[in-house]
């Protein structure tokens, strides 16, 4: 028993001795704004992680996260950022999807005074991952209610709740600021 928990510990020390860097080496990262260029050293050889924002289908990256040495924080881990195990040999937060050209929506809000659903005057800029198509929604032809339509992000993307489109209180189209009222 004596020589299994003996034979236990020298695996663990070494596992321990692979996952630690050698004193002096330090981690690379990718350090920009916007994921562009090859990573480079962290500034010391305490960081152990390296963060990057998630991108979010049609509405593009989160404000204030950046692609840097060091973890991401804890109320955005998972969320709008991503964390990995930083390494010497190359950034392990280099950006890992293809973002597509970017389209207009036009949003939508109800009108207190009007009583019926208004399309803003500009378009929203929209993003999308290169293998997402375009899409935007608007009230249907049966959203007579503030309540019987749920707008999204900019009228980009597809309509938020599947019953909405099903009843017609939301409709969706696939072409660069489709949803206009004008088209209609």
């Amino acid at each position: 028993n004596l020589s299994k928990l003996i034979q236990t510990m020298q695996v663990q020390w070494l596992m321990l001795l692979l996952a630690t860097p050698i004193a002096g080496q330090k981690m690379k990262c990718v350090q920009t704004d916007d994921g562009t260029g090859e990573g480079t050293d962290c500034p010391t050889n305490s960081y152990q992680k390296c963060s990057q924002p998630v991108f979010a289908e049609y509405t593009g990256m989160p404000e204030g996260i950046k692609y840097k040495c060091g973890r991401c924080s804890e109320d955005t881990d998972g969320k709008t950022c991503k964390t990995c195990t930083a390494s010497a040999e190359g950034p392990c937060n280099k950006p890992d999807q293809e973002i597509g050209e970017p389209f207009g929506c036009f949003a939508w809000s109800w009108g207190e005074e009007s009583g019926k659903w208004e399309q803003s005057k500009e378009a929203s800029k929209c993003y999308r991952l290169k293998s997402t198509g375009i899409k935007c929604n608007k009230p249907g032809t049966n959203a007579e209610s503030k309540d019987s339509y749920t707008p999204t992000a900019g009228g980009c993307g597809p309509c938020a709740q599947t019953a909405e489109k099903e009843g017609q209180k939301c409709a969706e189209c696939e072409m660069n600021n489709c949803n206009n009222a004008a088209y209609d």
